[in-house]
């Protein structure tokens, strides 16, 4: 079986059985399924909001899901058939700044933009102050989570 390590700030499409992993942080993935085609495709975002100087970089969560359902699309999914699974967003740096922290924000973009697609969020695993580690099968949409042990905020 084919694998695939995936990158902060990017997205793959698979049509044929491969198993993406990736370490998310406070770094967020949305993991995408079509139950019918058995195409799979997950992204891995580090802010929630583009800046406008950077309005097309899949860095940011608003952006990097757009590009992953327009591929899932060019795939040959139905926006319909989609189904969504989201991980990531762990409070693992200390922040002084008062608010949401940038996980928090970042795993608010994806439930926002799916519900906004009208894509249901079947399985999360969000949030606490842990590093994750995640594999994906592109044609089960079976997801693997792992917690990473050593994963103390850093100041």
């Amino acid at each position: 079986m084919k694998s695939h390590f995936l990158y902060p700030s990017q997205w793959v499409v698979f049509k044929t059985e491969t198993v993406v992993s990736t370490v998310l942080g406070s770094c967020v993935a949305v993991v995408l399924f079509d139950p019918t085609l058995k195409v799979g495709g997950m992204n891995h975002y580090l802010l929630p909001e583009p800046l406008s100087m950077d309005p097309e970089n899949p860095r940011y969560g608003t952006i990097a899901i757009a590009q992953l359902v327009a591929e899932m699309k060019r795939s040959g999914v139905r926006l319909e058939s989609l189904q969504a699974k989201v991980f990531g967003g762990g409070n693992v740096i200390a922040s002084t700044m008062s608010g949401p922290s940038i996980g928090d924000l970042n795993i608010a973009v994806a439930e926002k933009a799916l519900a906004q697609l009208r894509i249901p969020i079947v399985e999360k695993n969000v949030g606490g102050s842990r590093a994750r580690s995640i594999k994906f099968n592109s044609a089960t949409f079976d997801v693997i989570h792992l917690f990473v042990e050593n994963s103390n905020k850093v100041a």
